[in-house]
């Protein structure tokens, strides 16, 4: 009987040992990334920020887009109104879902939420929070399932706003509007933008 409680002690000290090692790892994958995207960034040319818009980096191209808007250039316009909007993970392989991180959880970009029947993990492309899991299909996740998606988070979602009010169009701010409505956390510098956006149409 004692052995037994040691053996289970042993193993949540071990398992608490390994979570922490894997958080510490993502802690400086994430930091890491943060510093080579403000690099890249600070150091690019418009050209060269323009090209960031066309990378499978969502993280790279909002920050690309920010940046052209504060120098006046539109071109990351439509790349700023995509960051706005949940960002849908799919799964990699076929199988069972495991979930690292619950409906709720706040995220980081590269973050692992979930592995889809022992494959590559599924990182989140955002830092956030997650929405939600999608059910699977009958006989469990198929390659290329919706499996989760993940709301940005709000100081991103700021930043894009208040970038948005730089550069955006009419239809831009009625659709600003419209998902203040549908995520009150986009209400924060939503009515300044929309009234930026608005005035240089007069």
């Amino acid at each position: 009987m004692k052995r037994g409680l040691l053996l289970v002690v042993v193993l949540g000290v071990c398992a608490l040992g390994w979570m922490k090692r894997d958080f510490l790892a993502e802690e400086i994958n994430f930091r890491q990334r943060q510093r080579n995207i403000a690099q890249a960034i600070s150091s690019s040319s418009p050209d060269e920020l323009r090209a960031f818009l066309d990378q499978p980096d969502a993280d790279l191209r909002r920050t690309a887009a920010v940046r052209l808007a504060q120098i006046k250039d539109a071109s990351g316009r439509s790349a700023l109104v995509a960051s706005l909007y949940p960002q849908t993970i799919f799964s990699t392989g076929t199988g069972t879902l495991e979930v690292r991180q619950r409906p709720g959880a706040t995220v980081r970009a590269g973050q692992v939420i979930a592995i889809v029947g022992g494959q590559p993990p599924l990182r989140s492309p955002i830092s956030g929070q997650v929405l939600r899991f999608y059910e699977p299909q009958s006989g469990g996740y198929q390659l290329g399932h919706r499996v989760a998606e993940i709301v940005p988070a709000e100081s991103e979602v700021k930043e894009a706003i208040d970038a948005i009010g730089l550069v955006g169009k009419q239809s831009d701010a009625e659709e600003l509007e419209s998902l203040a409505r549908a995520f009150p956390q986009y209400s924060v510098g939503t009515q300044a933008a929309c009234q930026k956006i608005r005035s240089r149409r007069k």
